[in-house]
């Protein structure tokens, strides 16, 4: 018996027609795509770094930390907040200098 029930090509043809009939764009058409689309929302929806690399089989997790960089709601919603201050975001920031 095989180790996978749909052999790796035969999953990039069903996404390939998939893909094409949900209109992306050619060169998102490939399985990593959809395998790095999920990554981020679950990076995103905060499922651990170290479960989203376990998961995808991967030895380190430098590979998802690329992906946690990628979308961050949280630092989009911090930067969006203060950016529609009146305030610049230099005047929104505190630095602490050690001693």
């Amino acid at each position: 018996m095989d180790k996978w029930p749909l052999s790796p090509n035969r999953i990039d043809e069903h996404m390939t027609t998939y893909a094409e009939t949900a209109r992306i764009p050619e060169d998102r058409r490939y399985f990593h795509a959809k395998q790095r689309s999920i990554a981020v929302h679950l990076v995103n929806a905060d499922v651990e770094v170290l479960t989203v690399s376990d998961w995808f089989g991967h030895e380190s997790i430098n590979n998802i930390l690329v992906y946690a960089q990628l979308l961050n709601p949280k630092r989009d919603a911090e930067l969006s907040r203060v950016f529609r201050s009146k305030q610049t975001a230099y005047d929104q920031l505190t630095y602490s200098i050690p001693s």
